[in-house]
């Protein structure tokens, strides 16, 4: 458990994630529709990342590094010029998440 938030942190740091580093390019550029696609993925990616964590680890606090996470985002979110969001609610649980993924 331990190397998997590791292994998320170094991610949504920008260490593991070269399309960080994209997104805030595109945002330099002006490019914020862009920008925010890339975050999207970037937070989708990380989701899925928590997700796996909190399924193999009885001791994962999903809640509270999914929290984390969001305000992660939310900041991100905000240097871009316009009304990007994401819905965070849809995915701060991993029942939700279980749910989307098996649902078809």
């Amino acid at each position: 458990m331990t190397n998997d938030v590791k292994k998320i942190k170094r991610s949504i740091n920008g260490i593991d994630n070269q399309d960080w580093n994209t997104a805030k390019l595109e945002t330099l550029a002006g490019y914020y529709d862009k920008a925010y696609e890339i975050y999207f993925r970037c937070f989708i990616n990380d989701v899925y990342e928590l997700y796996n964590s909190a399924t193999r680890a009885m001791q994962f606090d999903y809640p509270a590094e999914y929290a984390k996470l969001v305000e992660i985002y939310k900041k991100r979110l905000d240097t871009l010029k316009g009304e990007y969001s994401i819905g965070f609610e849809k995915y701060d649980t991993v029942e939700k998440i279980r749910e989307m993924i098996f649902r078809g």
